[in-house]
């Protein structure tokens, strides 16, 4: 009897780990954060970059620093603004996209008040 129960355990182990070793883990990318308002002055905020997968990240103006621009997994990620001497507001996105795979992507608004 006690053979027969191990001959079925290991069996069934092997079914398991053929059935299991075919899952795929499915790659995701997201901002922890939609939207960032900062006042006119040089400021810092933080988002997080939620991942399981290689990704880069870019500002769409020159005013906007990331740091780091660029990751392999889930990491905090500093948003910097310089100061908005202009007499309008502005803004611009920040685009995080996963390098090669799916092509996955989001984006984070950052709009900074006038002076």
């Amino acid at each position: 009897m006690a053979k027969f129960f191990s001959v079925h355990s290991i069996v069934a182990v092997v079914v398991l780990a053929i059935a299991f070793s075919g899952c795929k883990k499915e790659d995701m990318l997201s901002l922890d954060d939609e939207e960032f308002i900062f006042e006119y002055a040089a400021e810092t905020m933080k988002t997080t970059v939620i991942t399981n997968v290689r990704w880069t990240a870019i500002a769409t103006a020159d005013w906007i620093t990331l740091s780091p621009a660029e990751g392999k997994i889930t990491a905090r990620m500093s948003i910097s603004v310089s100061e908005n001497t202009g007499g309008s507001e502005r803004s611009a996105d920040v685009i995080v996209t996963q390098v090669g795979g799916e092509g996955l992507s989001d984006t984070l608004k950052v709009i900074q008040a006038a002076k």
